[in-house]
């Protein structure tokens, strides 16, 4: 009689472990939204005009690689001209913003599409171990953080918290109202295809793509296809959730804040 009970406990020790649970869930849910007729309808046109503003911030950062300014920061003023834009496109399309209700649930969801995309991701890193310390020199140029002999050690750690902080918000908030509160969900909208699953699919790879081209000026090649990697699963946690993007936010502010003090400290 002890054997059925004892392959039972085995069954769920494993099924916690895999977190297959998750895993059902996440399709589950993606399956729900991705076969449900997203509404109102967008046209061509305000196709086109979302693309142009996702991808204008994206087109400045690699005009700037490829020519380096040091009068204005183009990519930085882009990305806050265009996630405004953004936001105003929205509204005009009445695309409006879903709240958060059951964040345990919405957070399940992000991180297990994120762990989806990272899959991928994770056999391009160790394919090239040397990407992150290859990169280390652009990243500390970038953030602005010198300690020296006079340097109060407590005053410093808190200058250089808020940097952090400040740049992993920055990118979180601009990326994904880019990325996804407008492109993806514009992209879901669009009548001209007419499977729910095939737009969705398509504002996936756009989305992805675009992210991970976002990120090439500083991260190079590879950890660029490893972030659109990543940004398949951002998208995937997007639909999932019923394009709530304030779960995604935050989980992309945490993501940053991590890998930014992470590669710092190397």
């Amino acid at each position: 009689m002890s054997a059925p009970v004892s392959d039972s406990r085995h069954s769920s020790l494993m099924h916690r472990f895999l977190g297959s649970a998750r895993w059902e869930r996440l399709f589950t849910t993606l399956k729900v939204e991705t076969t449900t007729l997203c509404e109102p309808a967008i046209s061509t046109p305000a196709l086109v005009a979302s693309l142009i503003i996702a991808i204008t911030p994206v087109a400045l950062t690699l005009l700037q690689h490829l020519s380096p300014s040091t009068s204005v920061d183009l990519p930085t003023l882009s990305f806050a001209v265009c996630t405004i834009l953004a936001i105003l496109m929205r509204r005009w399309l009445k695309l409006d913003y879903r709240p958060t209700v059951d964040w345990r649930e919405s957070l399940s969801l992000t991180h297990t599409a994120f762990a989806l995309g990272c899959v991928p991701a994770a056999i391009l890193i160790a394919l090239n171990p040397s990407m992150f310390v290859e990169r280390h020199d652009i990243l500390t140029t970038a953030v602005p953080l010198e300690q020296t002999a006079e340097t109060n050690p407590i005053l410093f750690a808190i200058h250089a918290g808020g940097v952090v902080v400040f740049l992993a918000a920055w990118a979180a908030v601009t990326e994904e109202f880019l990325f996804r509160g407008l492109l993806v969900s514009v992209i879901r909208r669009w009548r001209l295809l007419r499977s729910q699953r095939a737009r969705d699919i398509l504002a996936a790879v756009s989305s992805a793509g675009i992210f991970g081209i976002a990120h090439y000026p500083t991260w190079g090649l590879t950890a660029a296809l490893a972030l659109g990697c990543i940004g398949t699963g951002f998208v995937i946690g997007y639909i999932a959730n019923g394009e709530r993007l304030t779960p995604l936010i935050f989980y992309h502010f945490c993501f940053d804040t991590l890998s930014i003090l992470v590669i710092l400290m190397l």
